[in-house]
């Protein structure tokens, strides 16, 4: 957000430069991110004053000469090709002499225009010429300054450049009492102790008795609504320019004198007020809920088809806006309206929040809107649009139309504050006077109670909900550089007994970094189009006030972050592509609960390995990335962990498998399925695996034992199964009969052809035995691989190979 310092201080001036200005700001959570001179590069030296416009003859179609008289004794000649220029107008004059080309004297044909071959004596300048920003939609326009201006004024004294700034700051989403002029003056008013200069106004009488019917049908959305009738203005007339010059310095452009007033009252008070041609409105105003399907031109010039969770302003035939957010095209105030309907209403934010997005908008109004306004403000605002357009636009004024349902407008709530909870949580002791002052000044109302105060927030504070709240306003006013510093004493006992039974994070990260993997961090909030490509039909938890579309939704893992960050690699030449990442996802739920996890998730993509001359270029494939799993998996010292196919929607059938740690599932693991890769436009073959964090770190320590002095025996074992079993199957029945007699059990054969019936396949494994306190004999080790055969035999109708 943009302000202009001197309109700040119209409100509050304190003794303070503008560098201590900003310093208070940024103490009080408005970061200042920049503060720049309204001069822009506009030179002291430069003599540019105030003259008038005696003569002006047009010459060409778009060329004009003028007699502009600067209060000297001669008057000057000036050729000028601005759209407003016209006699009596008192514009800024530069007496520097011009050459015709310059930007508002186009170049003609000499001759056939011989009275350009004449030297202007000097150029009347519009804001661009002084190099100061203009925010006028028309860009060839000179600046019109009033007629009370004096003759040969320095323009720079009279725009008072020397003593005006902009400061940008930025609002955080919590204080929407901060988004205008008068919530940003309370806060330095609160910080230096000092009180606002409340604008007086001076109410219009009132001229005629018309008033339109409201209607509101969701009070709960809009528990306040007003309006007011305005007939016979003339919306023709130029805006004034200190009203142009505020808008300006804020960074606001300047349109029609009603849309500026609309922006001057947003930008002061922070209450949107919309403006409807009354020519236009069919019947009543009803406020109330779109119906499905519905469609609107809005002032932007998109139609929009609107959802029925919106709340709209419309009459009996149509929609006149979208509430808090935007206003239709055909209710839009033009040259000719001569009655208009102004409006100032509260709209809650929950009916509001989002809503902006769903249309792919975002207007100061919905910003505003969304994140809280003062529900009191509204009258303050209608009576100012009122004043304003009555004593620049003329006309008259209709008795106020007052819509409001008292039980429903939020009030100010009643936290009760304790003091041992303010030394608790500041660790410091501030006097209960100061607190009482302190809070008082930010507006709240204070009685004090047994164990402290009951605290009544201000109506503008909806970030005020909790005690907690009030302790922080308490050390944000007071300064936390005023807290000192101490030292934390503790009393730590170190227990060095027991083992430790978790694996770090960090010991993770480092095994995937040295296996080539880059770590990267995605964005919780995902793309709902892509994550219904990866879980479809699974519930998702939506935001209610996303930063995008793309972004509207949390994830429910983390691929679709990491799938976004290999098409960029790959768009981006990046042939051999190994990252993970390490992060939570969100599950919804019964009954609105919310299950958060943290994952561990790695993607493989293209090449094996990049080029080089002794290495065949490859992709990689599904067991690059098991072999990774299984390095990592190794670390924990479980023993008990299995793959088992499983089909997943984003994965290839026949690709994917589920991860079992003690017949639990811990993860997944497969290559994204070839349709999907399409849809999403990934290049290469791309394999993925997900961990369950807290189930991987979990370890079982070594137990050290002797080494054995005996000699091991080797035996290989090839059989006959049937297609479907998995060897992971055969491999853990063949564990439990050769119990502690087993040092290793390996799969190192797989066979398919030849021999070998349609429907069967033969796996050789290697079996290595030992006995820890003697030498194990033949006929023992051959007893020990009968019985595992037989074993295999009864359960899987294993048959040893021939």
């Amino acid at each position: 957000m943009k302000l202009s310092e001197a309109w700040l201080r119209e409100w509050v001036n304190p003794d303070i430069d503008t560098k201590t200005l900003a310093e208070q700001l940024t103490l009080s959570g408005l970061a200042v991110e920049n503060v720049i001179t309204v001069a822009g590069n506009y030179c002291a030296e430069e003599d540019v004053v105030v003259g008038e416009i005696i003569e002006c003859k047009q010459v060409t179609r778009n060329l004009s000469t003028t007699r502009v008289n600067i209060g000297i004794e001669r008057v000057l000649n000036i050729v000028c090709g601005a759209d407003n220029c016209r006699k009596g107008l008192k514009v800024a004059v530069s007496r520097r002499d011009q050459p015709m080309n310059s930007d508002n004297c186009p170049l003609q044909d000499h001759k056939s225009n011989p009275i350009l071959t004449m030297l202007s004596e000097g150029k009347l300048c519009s804001f661009t010429d002084l190099g100061l920003p203009d925010h006028h939609l028309h860009n060839n326009y000179i600046i019109e300054l009033p007629t009370s201006t004096p003759l040969g004024m320095n323009i720079r004294d009279y725009l008072q450049l020397d003593n005006d700034k902009t400061i940008e700051i930025n609002v955080p989403p919590n204080r929407s009492d901060c988004l205008s002029i008068c919530g940003i003056a309370r806060e330095i008013a609160a910080r230096n102790k000092l009180k606002l200069k409340e604008r007086i106004l001076t109410f219009p009488k009132i001229g005629v008795k018309d008033i339109l019917p409201i209607r509101v049908e969701v009070a709960e959305a809009c528990p306040r609504y007003l309006a007011r009738l305005l007939k016979d203005i003339n919306v023709n007339v130029p805006t004034p320019l200190w009203i142009r010059e505020k808008l300006r310095r804020c960074d606001m452009i300047s349109d029609n004198i009603v849309m500026d007033i609309q922006n001057y009252i947003l930008i002061e008070l922070g209450q949107p007020i919309q403006v409807y041609d009354r020519k236009i409105i069919d019947g009543s105003i009803i406020v109330r809920m779109a119906e499905p399907d519905e469609r609107v031109v809005l002032n932007n010039g998109y139609l929009a088809k609107l959802q029925s969770n919106t709340l709209v302003v419309a009459d009996n035939n149509q929609v006149l806006s979208l509430a808090g957010i935007i206003g239709s095209q055909r209710s839009m105030v033009h040259s000719k309206t001569t009655d208009i309907l102004l409006e100032s209403a509260f709209y809650s934010p929950e009916f509001i929040i989002g809503r902006a997005g769903q249309y792919g908008l975002h207007t100061p109004a919905s910003h505003r809107s969304e994140r809280g306004i003062d529900p009191l403000i509204q009258y303050k605002a209608i009576e100012m649009a009122t004043e304003l357009l009555h004593n620049i636009c003329g006309g008259q004024a209709g008795p106020m139309i007052d819509v409001t349902n008292p039980i429903l407008v939020p009030k100010g709530i009643s936290i009760i504050l304790r003091r041992k909870k303010i030394d608790l949580i500041l660790g410091y002791h501030i006097n209960d006077d100061e607190v009482v002052d302190l809070l008082s000044r930010l507006g709240c109302l204070l009685t004090e109670n047994e164990s402290g105060w009951n605290v009544k927030t201000p109506s503008w504070r909806f970030d005020l909900r909790i005690e907690e709240d009030i302790v922080e306003e308490i050390a944000r006013l007071y300064g936390y550089n005023n807290i000192p510093s101490k030292s934390l004493k503790t009393h730590l006992i170190f227990n060095r007994s027991k083992p430790s039974h978790k694996i770090s994070l960090n010991r993770i990260r480092t095994l995937l970094v040295h296996r080539g993997y880059q770590e990267v961090i995605t964005y919780s909030f995902v793309d709902p189009k892509i994550q219904s490509l990866l879980h479809p039909g699974r519930r998702v938890l939506k935001l209610l006030n996303p930063i995008s579309r793309e972004m509207s939704a949390m994830r429910l893992s983390l691929w679709s972050g990491l799938l976004s960050v290999v098409i960029y690699n790959q768009n981006r030449q990046q042939k051999c592509i190994r990252i993970f990442e390490i992060g939570n996802r969100f599950i919804p739920q019964k009954e609105n609960f919310l299950k958060e996890d943290l994952m561990i998730t790695g993607i493989l993509s293209g090449n094996k390995y990049e080029d080089h001359w002794d290495m065949p270029l490859r992709l990689v494939d599904f067991y690059d990335l098991k072999g990774d799993v299984e390095a990592l998996l190794d670390i924990t010292g479980q023993t008990d962990i299995n793959f088992k196919s499983e089909l997943h929607p984003a994965l290839h059938p026949g690709q994917s498998a589920a991860i079992y740690l003690q017949h639990k599932p811990i993860g997944i693991i497969g290559v994204i399925n070839p349709l999907l890769e399409q849809q999403l436009g990934i290049k290469n073959r791309t394999i993925i695996f997900e961990l369950l964090c807290k189930r991987v770190t979990d370890t079982n320590c070594p137990i050290i034992q002797e080494i054995s002095k005996f000699p091991s025996n080797r035996r290989d074992i090839a059989i006959v199964v049937s297609e479907h079993i998995p060897a992971f199957e055969i491999i853990n029945e063949c564990k439990k009969v050769l119990s502690n007699k087993s040092i290793t059990l390996n799969l190192f054969d797989v066979y398919r052809g030849f021999g070998i019936p349609k429907g069967y396949k033969s796996l050789a494994f290697s079996v290595i035995l030992h006995d820890q306190y003697r030498t194990l004999k033949e006929d023992e080790v051959s007893d020990i691989i009968s019985r595992c055969l037989e074993a295999l035999k009864m359960r899987f109708q294993a048959t040893l190979r021939t």
